[in-house]
């Protein structure tokens, strides 16, 4: 990864990226899928969103938290990514996105959540937490 200035940091690899700014795993194969049959030359993070330059095209794809954004038409985007649907852009006329598999809207997908853990109370000989069924492993 290299600086090219303090707002923009460029990187050299979709691993690189995909590490720097914690992608989620679910999502990892969904964009190498998406990019396997473009030429890029660069990858550069901006405050929202990582710009993907491409070699043969005067536009630029973005990879946002929840989508991929950029495509010309609904069939290209549709084409590279292997989606189900793609939706027109409001924020960029004239251009296509789709979501991520993991974009953290409700969208009917189940996501297992975390539940949390019942308080444990310490022992209060020992002061080790005890089992949820109030007996200490260790003074027992």
């Amino acid at each position: 990864m290299t600086e090219n200035n303090s707002k923009h940091r460029r990187f050299h690899s979709f691993n690189e990226m995909f590490q720097a700014r914690r992608v989620p795993i679910a999502n990892r194969d969904f964009i190498r899928h998406a990019f396997d049959d473009l030429n890029y030359t660069e990858l550069i993070e901006t405050t929202n969103y990582v710009k993907v330059i491409l070699a043969d095209n005067p536009r630029d794809l973005r990879i946002h938290r929840g989508i991929i954004g950029g495509y010309s038409s609904e069939a290209e985007a549709l084409n590279h990514t292997g989606a189900k649907d793609a939706y027109p852009s409001a924020s960029r006329p004239g251009t296509w996105y789709v979501y991520l598999p993991d974009h953290g809207e409700g969208d009917g997908v189940q996501r297992v959540r975390k539940h949390a853990e019942p308080l444990q109370s310490p022992c209060p000989s020992c002061f080790i937490l005890m089992d949820a069924s109030g007996s200490c492993s260790y003074c027992n």
